[in-house]
């Protein structure tokens, strides 16, 4: 029985020795504090104690948002290191335009929200070159009308091209408002 009790303790601290990777650990105590549910950490500045049970997400959020004892310019550092550097992107209107048209079929989005006075800041705020895209709803509905008849070109090639038949069929029912539905 002893000497289950000292393979636990051992286990435990492991757990508290082992070697921290993350960035985030700068500001935080090495030691881990033992709560109610559990092992903390413990921040270096305002003293807080936060789980570390699912990672370090909860312990990144406090140093970059709600930890008011921290320098703004150690706040800075640490929110840079977040970020990852993208190497070698070279951003293409076109096919930013295609993911936008299958985003606006998929989400079923009407033309007219192109026409909101706010839209074109957030898109200019994408990438500045996208300012003299001009996306208006009549733009958006040709894309998609060209979208829509490239999938059709597309099916039907594709059925064409079976040794098989196909049925369709259809069933026919009016609704309450006494309109009739395909």
């Amino acid at each position: 029985m002893s000497t289950n009790t000292s393979e636990s303790s051992d286990d435990s601290h492991s757990a508290l020795t082992r070697v921290r990777r993350s960035k985030v650990w700068e500001h935080f105590e090495q030691n881990l504090v033992e709560g109610d549910d559990g092992f903390k950490a413990v921040c270096k500045y305002c003293q807080i104690h936060l789980s570390t049970k699912s990672g370090t997400s909860s312990l990144r959020t406090h140093i970059s948002q709600y930890c008011h004892a921290i320098g703004e310019v150690d706040r800075k550092r640490f929110i840079a290191t977040l970020k990852k550097p993208i190497e070698n992107f070279v951003f293409d209107p076109q096919l930013w335009r295609d993911r936008m048209i299958e985003f606006v079929i998929h989400a079923e989005i009407p033309f007219n929200k192109f026409e909101d006075p706010y839209f074109e800041p957030w898109v200019e705020s994408v990438h500045p070159s996208l300012s003299s895209v001009g996306l208006g709803r009549q733009t958006v509905r040709n894309d998609c009308l060209k979208k829509y008849q490239t999938m059709k070109g597309d099916l039907y090639n594709e059925l064409q091209s079976l040794d098989s038949h196909v049925c369709l069929t259809s069933d026919m029912w009016t609704s309450v408002q006494n309109s009739y539905i395909l």
